[in-house]
C-alpha cells in the first residue's frame, strides 16, 4: 500500500519549494493476468525451477525462453512518496568523460587516410603499411639527419633496451611524436546529495520524522530473493526500488530533470547540537544526508 510522508506538517505555507521522492515499483508483467493470484504464483515458481534446471546444463537460451514464457516484460507502479522542504543550494553536476590516447604513427596514418576521403579499408591498409615499414629505412643515404637520428634511437631501444635507447635519444635530441588525441569515452552516472535538518515543532512532526527515516532506510536495502535452497541459505537479492525525484515550487516542477535513481547512502545524526528530548521521548533535532545515483 502506497503511503504519503511529509515534513514539515505545520506551517507548510512557509515552504513554497518542495522536493518529492516517490518509490517506483518494478513488477513482472505476467503473461496470464486472468489467472488467480495463487495459480499465477505457482506458474512463476515452476518457471524459476525450470530456469534453474536448464541453466545447470548451460543452455542459457533455452532457460531464458522458459522464463520469458511466464514473464512478458515489467511495468512500473508508483509507490509511496515522501515530500520534504526544498533544501538550500541545488547542485547539478553535468559532464562527460574523455581520454587522452596515443595514436602512434600507425593510428595517425589511418586517421589521415580517412580524413583525406579514404574508406575504412584503405585506412586499415595504410596503417598496416606503416607498421610493415622498417625503421632501418630512416638510415638510408637519402634520409634526413632527423630521420636517421630517430631511426637510430628506435633501433637502440629495440635491440639494447630502454637504458641505452634513452641515452641515444638524449644524445641525438630527437623523439617520436606520439600523435596524441582526445577521444570521447562515456557519460558518467550523476549523483545527487540532499541534506535535511529536521526540527519538529509538535509530537505529530516528531513521529513523522521517525516514519520518514524508516521509509528511506527500508528502501535503501534490498530484499532477499525468494529462492528456496537446501538449508534455507540466502543466495540472492532483489534490486531495491528506484526513486523518482522532482523539485517543485507551488506545485510546478523546477530545476533540471533527474533520471530515476537508487538511494545509495544515508547518514542520520540525532541531536547534533545537544542532547534534548521532548516529554514523550522524541528527539529534538535530526540531520539526514542522502545520496542518490541515477540508474
Amino acid at each position: 500500500m502506497a503511503e504519503r510522508y511529509q515534513f514539515p506538517i505545520n506551517e507548510t505555507d512557509r515552504y513554497s519549494g518542495t522536493v518529492a521522492f516517490q518509490v517506483i515499483n518494478r513488477v513482472p508483467q505476467r503473461t496470464t493476468p486472468s489467472l488467480p493470484r495463487a495459480r499465477a504464483d505457482r506458474e512463476m515458481e515452476s518457471a524459476a525451477q525450470q530456469l534453474a534446471e536448464e541453466s545447470s546444463l548451460f543452455d542459457i537460451r533455452s532457460a531464458t525462453s522458459a522464463f520469458s514464457r511466464r514473464i512478458n516484460g515489467f511495468r512500473e507502479i508508483p509507490g509511496s512518496v515522501a515530500t520534504l522542504y526544498l533544501p538550500q543550494a541545488l547542485s547539478f553536476n553535468d559532464g562527460v568523460e574523455y581520454a587522452n590516447v596515443d595514436l602512434g604513427r600507425i593510428g595517425a596514418a589511418a586517421e589521415l587516410a580517412l580524413q583525406n576521403g579514404g574508406s575504412i579499408g584503405s585506412a586499415v591498409s595504410q596503417g598496416l603499411n606503416q607498421a610493415a615499414e622498417s625503421w632501418t629505412q630512416f638510415l638510408q643515404a637519402n634520409a634526413t639527419r632527423d630521420a636517421a637520428a630517430l631511426g637510430a634511437t628506435r633501433l637502440a631501444r629495440t635491440f639494447t633496451g630502454d637504458a641505452v635507447g634513452n641515452g641515444v635519444q638524449s644524445a641525438l635530441q630527437v623523439t617520436k611524436n606520439p600523435n596524441k588525441r582526445v577521444l570521447f569515452r562515456e557519460v558518467p552516472l550523476r549523483e545527487f546529495t540532499f541534506n535535511f535538518k529536521l526540527i519538529p515543532t509538535s509530537k505529530q512532526e516528531a513521529e513523522q520524522i521517525t516514519q520518514l527515516i524508516r521509509f528511506f532506510r527500508e528502501e535503501l536495502y534490498p530484499e532477499l530473493a525468494d529462492i528456496p535452497v537446501a538449508g534455507d541459505i540466502p543466495i540472492g537479492f532483489k534490486f531495491p526500488n528506484k526513486f523518482r525525484i522532482r523539485y517543485r515550487h507551488r506545485g510546478s516542477e523546477i530545476g533540471h530533470r533527474i533520471l530515476d535513481s537508487y538511494l545509495v547512502s544515508m547518514n542520520t545524526v540525532y541531536n547534533p547540537n545537544g542532547m534534548g528530548f521532548f516529554e514523550d521521548g522524541n528527539l529534538t533535532e535530526t540531520d539526514v544526508t542522502m545520496t542518490f545515483r541515477e540508474g
